[in-house]
């Protein structure tokens, strides 16, 4: 692996992504594919459990579903 490539792999290694979805399945999916391409990720199952996680871990990027139960994407 080039110096450049494993520079960049290290970098998005230490960026968190916070993945917010109640459907099982596309969080997964979605989970991943940022896994895959070198992201930390923490995944939550609501937003309630989401804002928990943001304000714990302080994550870089927030991908989050609008139309949640309870607490919204917004």
């Amino acid at each position: 692996m080039s110096v450049e490539r494993s520079r960049n792999r290290n970098a998005k290694s230490n960026r968190k992504v916070l993945l917010i979805d109640d459907d099982d399945s596309l969080r997964r999916v979605t989970e991943y594919s940022l896994h895959s391409s070198g992201f930390h990720v923490l995944s939550a199952v609501d937003g309630k459990q989401g804002l928990a996680a943001f304000h714990a871990d302080h994550p870089q990027v927030v991908i989050t579903d609008i139309e949640m139960p309870g607490v919204s994407g917004y």
